[in-house]
């Protein structure tokens, strides 16, 4: 009887330590769960902090940003483009514009002066570019930048915002031309500045802006279909002419101008849908037909829709200087012959 009755006290005490030991395992892993959802908050919030400190830091820095946020527009690449157009034209002995050398093989005129850039007449105007914005909110941005550099740059003075449909420029500066000595003393000047030991401005482009308002644009520029399509993004048109000098010196930008405009004037008188367009930085003029949106292209095949292959069946040569170009077939096999160059499908440019 003593033996059952502590076997039975035995049992009992064993089933109590077994419960306490339950228990406690199951507030373990509850402590366990609630230690880690803990954690988990604090180390989302340290995120949160850090990323605070990051913009705190680069609004104390005020970088103009080097890579648009909307990649269907990148100023940049047409401010390098001029850039480098620019740093070409320099040298008097240097390539033409389409990369070869003077008809006659023998090397520019030393002496000869750089033809005049366009003059100031209210159209465009030369200025050095600082910051570029494309986000929706893109004037304040630029806005804001201009007022940060206040404070960490206050030495630089004259800043404005240049607006188009696609975007916002922090512009510094107003120049004759890419030959004029202060812009590279002030491109010098610019890069030269520092907050912090860094450099406040990554880039300062010298580029050419258009300042026309919509009643100075003539009805068959291309850049009015621009501004009459600001949402069409891309907006595609087809390049089937170009007046272009090639450095020769025979013809000046005002001839290369009129007679683009009058191409486009007999096209129009034809039934065609013609524009021109002028490159005020690269002196040369184009023609171009139609306006098409982003289904001209096929993007899986790439392959142009129909509207874009009737345009180029009625356009199957492209014009230069008023004749026909002919090219190799196959650059690298001359004896393969020559064919005419063919239109372009080209990108609207921006204002």
């Amino acid at each position: 009887m003593a033996n059952k009755t502590t076997i039975r006290r035995l049992s009992e005490a064993f089933l109590c330590v077994a419960i306490v030991a339950i228990l406690v395992v199951v507030k373990c892993v509850a402590s366990n769960v609630s230690f880690s959802d803990e954690l988990s908050a604090d180390r989302e919030q340290g995120g949160h902090n850090l990323a605070a400190a990051a913009d705190i830091a680069t609004g104390l820095a005020i970088e103009p940003p080097d890579t648009p946020a909307d990649d269907e527009y990148q100023p940049e690449k047409d401010l390098q483009e001029q850039e480098k157009n620019r740093q070409k034209q320099r040298g008097n002995n240097g390539p033409n514009n389409n990369g070869s050398k003077p008809k006659d093989g023998k090397s520019k005129d030393k002496n000869k002066q750089p033809e005049a850039d366009p003059a100031d007449d209210g159209t465009g105007q030369w200025v050095l570019v600082l910051g570029t914005f494309t986000e929706a909110d893109h004037e304040n941005a630029a806005k804001n930048m201009i007022q940060g550099l206040r404070k960490i740059a206050p030495e630089v003075t004259g800043l404005r915002v240049h607006t188009n449909t696609k975007g916002s420029l922090v512009v510094h500066g107003d120049y004759t031309g890419r030959e004029d000595p202060k812009a590279d003393k002030d491109q010098a000047w610019l890069k030269g500045i520092k907050y912090q030991n860094r450099n406040v401005f990554n880039r300062v482009m010298l580029t050419h802006i258009d300042l026309r308002g919509e009643g100075q644009l003539h009805p068959h520029d291309l850049l009015s279909a621009r501004r009459a399509h600001p949402k069409v993004n891309p907006l595609y048109t087809l390049d089937v002419a170009l007046w272009d000098d090639f450095d020769a010196g025979k013809m000046k930008v005002e001839e290369i101008r009129k007679k683009a405009e009058a191409y486009a004037s007999q096209l129009r008188k034809q039934g065609h849908e013609a524009y021109f367009y002028h490159d005020e930085v690269n002196k040369r003029s184009i023609v171009t037909v139609g306006l098409f949106d982003r289904n001209a292209i096929n993007p899986k095949s790439g392959l142009f829709s129909i509207d874009v292959e009737l345009t180029m069946k009625k356009f199957p040569v492209r014009l230069v200087n008023g004749e026909e170009l002919r090219e190799f077939k196959d650059k690298y096999n001359p004896k393969l012959g020559t064919i005419p160059q063919t239109p372009k499908l080209v990108e609207v440019p921006t204002l």
